[in-house]
């Protein structure tokens, strides 16, 4: 499972109280125990699903050769820096209701689909 992915799962599973069935949060759309706290795991949630489909959008160009590799592994970088700072992101969002999502995340996304972009002009 992605990282991205199981931060999100840990962020959720922190706000949701532990009598609750996981199932019965999911369908339910319940989980934080405020708007704000919500707002923000919602908020990482898409930044994070749009980096990530960004980069596999990114890496399925590379393996049907349609973008040289030569980017390959700065954009990699740029995607595992991006991965660090966004599950530390996710693991302050389920401790406080009042951590907004961090600049450094939104400035490590934006260099990773900056990165793609520019690999992509250069076919």
């Amino acid at each position: 499972m992605n990282k991205v992915f199981r931060s999100l799962i840990l962020a959720v599973a922190m706000c949701v109280p532990i009598s609750m069935p996981v199932g019965a949060v999911v369908g339910l759309g319940i989980g934080c125990s405020s708007t704000q706290q919500r707002q923000t795991v919602n908020t990482l949630f898409t930044v994070g699903q749009g980096v990530d489909a960004a980069y596999k959008s990114y890496l399925d160009l590379v393996v049907a050769g349609k973008i040289p590799t030569n980017d390959v592994p700065a954009i990699s970088q740029r995607y595992q820096q991006f991965q660090q700072v966004f599950s530390a992101a996710i693991a302050a969002s389920a401790l406080s209701t009042n951590a907004p999502p961090s600049p450094l995340v939104a400035a490590q996304a934006a260099q990773v689909t900056q990165a793609i972009d520019i690999a992509k002009q250069r076919k």
